[in-house]
């Protein structure tokens, strides 16, 4: 069975294993990216695509009589057009549940950001770096309270 990831690079920042796909597929092949111009030749002979964010038009999909599987390493699957792959029998499958923690890292990251002065504090504080201060503390405006909040 041939795999093509097509956009691998758009996730691996070199900490990737694909160690365990290599050993699902009789073939697996690697494209740090792929283009509009590239998308058919690549994927035309495939049994399954993988994808994080190449859009598979109708048209391409056309053109894959032996493809089985689209796999979206994304949770998305607004770059593949479902209609087409369902009237071919392809299954397409997404991620789900991934990158829980780091939701809800970047929501409280957000929430806290919401404070007015947070980012002006940063600023501040980066200006006065070696500058030796009397006090530990360094603050130009009032904190935010949450509790205080209504």
């Amino acid at each position: 069975m041939k795999a093509v990831f097509l956009d691998y690079a758009s996730l691996d920042k070199n900490d990737l294993d694909f160690q365990a796909l290599h050993a699902v597929f009789d073939e697996l092949i690697l494209y740090p990216s792929t283009d509009a111009e590239t998308l058919v030749a690549r994927v035309q002979d495939a049994d399954v695509i993988i994808s994080n964010k190449v859009m598979v038009d109708a048209d391409t999909l056309k053109q894959c009589s032996q493809l089985k599987l689209i796999l979206i390493s994304a949770t998305g699957t607004n770059n593949i057009d479902l209609q087409q792959a369902k009237a071919q029998g392809v299954v397409v499958c997404n991620c789900q549940g991934y990158g829980t923690a780091a939701v809800a890292q970047h929501t409280l990251m957000l929430m806290l950001n919401l404070e007015p002065h947070a980012c002006n504090t940063t600023v501040q504080c980066s200006k006065v770096n070696g500058i030796k201060l009397r006090s530990f503390a360094y603050w130009t405006t009032q904190l935010l309270n949450f509790t205080a909040r209504p």
